[in-house]
Protein backbone atom coordinates (compact mmCIF):
# COMPACT_ATOMS: atom_id res chain seq x y z
CA UNK A 1 0.00 0.00 0.00
CA UNK A 2 1.36 3.51 -1.07
CA UNK A 3 0.48 6.19 1.16
CA UNK A 4 -0.12 9.85 -0.44
CA UNK A 5 -0.60 13.36 1.62
CA UNK A 6 -3.52 13.47 3.18
CA UNK A 7 -5.99 16.71 2.20
CA UNK A 8 -6.88 19.34 4.24
CA UNK A 9 -10.35 19.88 5.07
CA UNK A 10 -10.86 22.56 2.66
CA UNK A 11 -9.46 20.31 -0.43
CA UNK A 12 -11.18 17.39 0.73
CA UNK A 13 -14.32 19.50 0.35
CA UNK A 14 -13.47 20.40 -3.07
CA UNK A 15 -12.53 16.71 -3.96
CA UNK A 16 -15.67 15.68 -2.73
CA UNK A 17 -17.61 18.05 -4.66
CA UNK A 18 -15.77 17.17 -7.85
CA UNK A 19 -16.19 13.90 -7.42
CA UNK A 20 -20.23 14.30 -7.11
CA UNK A 21 -20.33 16.53 -9.96
CA UNK A 22 -18.22 14.32 -12.17
CA UNK A 23 -20.65 11.38 -11.39
CA UNK A 24 -23.54 13.06 -11.76
CA UNK A 25 -22.96 15.30 -14.64
CA UNK A 26 -20.74 13.26 -16.85
CA UNK A 27 -18.00 16.67 -16.83
CA UNK A 28 -16.14 18.88 -14.77
CA UNK A 29 -17.65 22.20 -13.32
CA UNK A 30 -16.19 24.96 -13.74
CA UNK A 31 -13.80 26.71 -11.22
CA UNK A 32 -16.97 29.35 -10.46
CA UNK A 33 -19.09 26.35 -9.74
CA UNK A 34 -16.30 24.58 -7.44
CA UNK A 35 -16.42 28.31 -5.98
CA UNK A 36 -19.93 28.62 -5.21
CA UNK A 37 -20.22 25.50 -3.84
CA UNK A 38 -17.81 25.40 -1.28
CA UNK A 39 -18.32 29.31 -0.50
CA UNK A 40 -14.65 30.47 -2.10
CA UNK A 41 -14.30 33.94 -2.29
CA UNK A 42 -12.04 34.08 -5.24
CA UNK A 43 -11.31 32.28 -8.33
CA UNK A 44 -7.63 32.63 -7.12
CA UNK A 45 -8.49 30.11 -4.40
CA UNK A 46 -10.24 27.55 -6.43
CA UNK A 47 -7.67 27.59 -8.83
CA UNK A 48 -4.81 26.72 -5.86
CA UNK A 49 -6.89 24.44 -4.37
CA UNK A 50 -7.13 22.65 -8.00
CA UNK A 51 -3.60 22.85 -8.44
CA UNK A 52 -2.94 21.46 -4.88
CA UNK A 53 -5.44 18.39 -5.57
CA UNK A 54 -2.89 18.15 -9.00
CA UNK A 55 0.12 18.08 -7.21
CA UNK A 56 -1.43 15.23 -4.83
CA UNK A 57 -2.01 13.06 -7.71
CA UNK A 58 -5.94 13.05 -6.98
CA UNK A 59 -6.78 14.96 -10.43
CA UNK A 60 -4.83 15.77 -13.44
CA UNK A 61 -5.77 19.27 -15.81
CA UNK A 62 -5.87 19.49 -19.32
CA UNK A 63 -4.33 22.40 -20.37
CA UNK A 64 -6.34 24.38 -22.92
CA UNK A 65 -9.50 22.40 -22.49
CA UNK A 66 -12.52 23.97 -20.72
CA UNK A 67 -13.39 21.83 -17.59
CA UNK A 68 -10.56 20.09 -18.30
CA UNK A 69 -10.23 18.43 -14.51
CA UNK A 70 -9.92 14.09 -14.83
CA UNK A 71 -9.86 12.58 -11.29
CA UNK A 72 -7.40 9.87 -10.94
CA UNK A 73 -8.25 8.49 -7.25
CA UNK A 74 -11.61 7.51 -7.18
CA UNK A 75 -12.48 4.58 -5.48
CA UNK A 76 -9.06 3.79 -4.54
CA UNK A 77 -7.26 6.88 -2.27
CA UNK A 78 -8.83 8.10 1.13
CA UNK A 79 -8.36 11.98 1.51
CA UNK A 80 -8.88 11.99 4.83
CA UNK A 81 -5.39 9.75 5.47
CA UNK A 82 -4.01 9.30 2.43
CA UNK A 83 -3.93 5.41 1.91
CA UNK A 84 -4.17 4.17 -1.62
CA UNK A 85 -4.94 0.31 -1.88
CA UNK A 86 -5.70 -0.31 -5.34
CA UNK A 87 -7.47 -3.91 -4.27
CA UNK A 88 -9.22 -2.79 -1.14
CA UNK A 89 -10.72 0.77 -1.82
CA UNK A 90 -11.58 3.12 0.01
CA UNK A 91 -14.37 1.53 1.95
CA UNK A 92 -11.42 -0.58 3.64
CA UNK A 93 -9.46 2.27 4.88
CA UNK A 94 -9.96 2.48 8.60
CA UNK A 95 -9.54 6.15 8.60
CA UNK A 96 -11.99 7.12 6.65
CA UNK A 97 -15.08 5.51 8.89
Amino acid sequence: MTTIKPLTKRQREVYEFLVGYIRDNKFAPTYLEVGAAIGASSLATVASHINRLVASGYIAKTTYHARGIALLMVGECCPVCGHVDREKGLAQCEDSR
